[in-house]
């Protein structure tokens, strides 16, 4: 089953302040009107797409020495078997989005 959740619109209480050139923003405001959006609107969700996909899709972690050993034994150590019982519970269970 599916529902549709109704994303509330957050309140907005910072600004960011952007120098741009005239060709930058006469096609930001061409791409915002196709989208039915204003100017704001648009940066505020390319921008933030942007983000959220870096942030997600990051394959490098530079850690320290300590840390990447702890890291390491954890790989190696043998698994719990509670967690695993809870991590098979998870992985069988329905994706929100399907």
């Amino acid at each position: 089953m599916t529902t549709n959740k109704i994303k509330q619109p957050e309140r907005r209480s910072g600004t960011i302040n952007l120098r741009v050139g005239e060709v930058q923003k006469e096609a930001i405001d061409r791409a915002a009107a196709i989208q039915g959006k204003s100017r704001t609107e648009f940066i505020l969700d390319a921008a933030y797409t942007e983000a959220t996909s870096f942030l997600l899709d990051r394959k490098f972690f530079l850690v320290d020495d300590t840390t990447f050993e702890a890291f390491e034994r954890q790989l190696e150590a043998a698994p719990d078997p509670q967690q695993l019982k809870a991590l098979k519970a998870l992985l069988e269970r329905p994706a929100p989005w399907d």
